[in-house]
């Protein structure tokens, strides 16, 4: 695990490739005090249903068009976003090999999100940490730092992945696992980290983690 800093885009329940390259660090930069952005992993997910691909998304106040800092985003309530999201897990997931381990949990979780979309997305990233037995890096209190030395790594390939092109194969090496509906609609490379631990189990991914 590397000393420095890396520059990680802080998403809900990151792709495969972006906690890969978090879990490269004992200290990340979020670089929350940034511009918001629109077309992000930041409020939403992707996980593999029956029909294939189902994109989770959380609304925010402002929509598409927030302008304000992403520590500053609020999560927009007035929609149940959380249970639909909580039932579209549990249906895709009901039948996975490790969803009774942790579906109490993830249950738990999503029955109550706080207002700001960084605090929902750091406690979701907290989850897969201890899911997985990983030390949650520190987290850098200064998000406007700006990369100094060849010890402060920057994953800037990442802070532009996009719900467009979060699957192709230029960015980086997938792990390949079973997932509950590759029979029917076959494998999908690149998704949330729940996909991965939900069907593979935490051994496999520690294991994958930290070979790659």
């Amino acid at each position: 695990m590397a000393s420095g800093i890396g520059f990680v885009p802080l998403v809900y329940m990151p792709p495969v490739t972006v906690f890969r390259n978090m879990c490269a660090f004992t200290t990340l930069d979020f670089q929350i005090h940034r511009p918001y952005g629109k077309m992000s992993f930041r409020n939403r997910c992707v996980i593999a249903g029956s029909q294939g691909m189902q994109t989770l998304s959380i609304p925010i106040k402002g929509g598409r068009g927030v302008r304000t800092p992403y520590d500053d985003v609020i999560i927009d309530h007035r929609l149940p976003w959380n249970l639909h999201h909580w039932r579209a897990i549990y249906s895709a997931y009901g039948r996975s090999p490790w969803f009774e381990f942790y579906a109490s949990e993830l249950e738990q979780l999503y029955s109550s999100p706080p207002d700001r979309l960084v605090d929902w997305n750091l406690r979701c990233l907290d989850w897969l940490y201890r899911k997985l037995g990983f030390s949650f890096p520190d987290i850098a209190s200064n998000s406007t730092l700006e990369k100094k030395s060849e010890t402060e790594q920057d994953s800037t390939h990442l802070s532009y992945l996009s719900p467009q092109a979060f699957q192709e194969g230029s960015l980086d090496r997938f792990p390949s696992y079973i997932q509950v509906f590759q029979d029917k609609n076959g494998f999908f490379p690149n998704l949330s980290m729940m996909d991965f631990i939900l069907c593979a189990g935490p051994r496999a991914v520690r294991e994958w983690l930290t070979e790659s």
